[in-house]
């Protein structure tokens, strides 16, 4: 706490260490030992693809779940976002919702599950919400994550 200033400061440990998943290893292990309010996990959002992205925001479950986990990325669309809060992300920085209000796009979320859902329609999200995983075998997704609809 500044006193010239009269609030306390709230600072962000920077995860960085781009493609390099042991290097994001090493930085989270670094940043969880420190007295900081939450983490920023930076270098993401240009150019990598989904499965690449899932293998550095896997190194970021590391970090303590005690303290929120920032993602800033260049647009972050529903599925990116999906992805990241899969992977343990608390809060964005993304432009998409704002591009996608200004084309005239409203974005509608149901949160009951239709009652006419054919186990096809849910057999087909999940194959595509099973991309998204970080490594293939991992552990189903949970039931919470087949109610999502966009």
């Amino acid at each position: 706490s500044d006193p010239e200033l009269d609030f306390e400061w709230h600072v962000l440990a920077s995860i960085q260490g781009g493609a390099d998943v042991k290097l994001r290893q090493k930085a989270c292990e670094g940043a969880a030992s420190m007295p900081v309010a939450g983490y920023w996990i930076g270098g993401l959002g240009y150019s990598e693809g989904l499965p690449q992205r899932a293998q550095v925001l896997k190194a970021s479950t590391l970090l303590p779940s005690s303290r929120p986990r920032f993602l800033p990325l260049n647009c972050g669309n529903p599925i990116e976002v999906l992805q990241a809060v899969m992977l343990g992300v608390d809060v964005f920085e993304l432009t998409y919702p704002m591009e996608a209000a200004s084309g005239g796009i409203a974005l509608l979320f149901d949160w009951e599950m239709p009652k006419d859902a054919g186990s096809e329609l849910l057999d087909a999200d999940m194959e595509a919400l099973k991309a998204l995983e970080a490594e293939p075998g991992q552990p189903a997704l949970p039931e919470a994550v087949r109610q999502i609809w966009m």
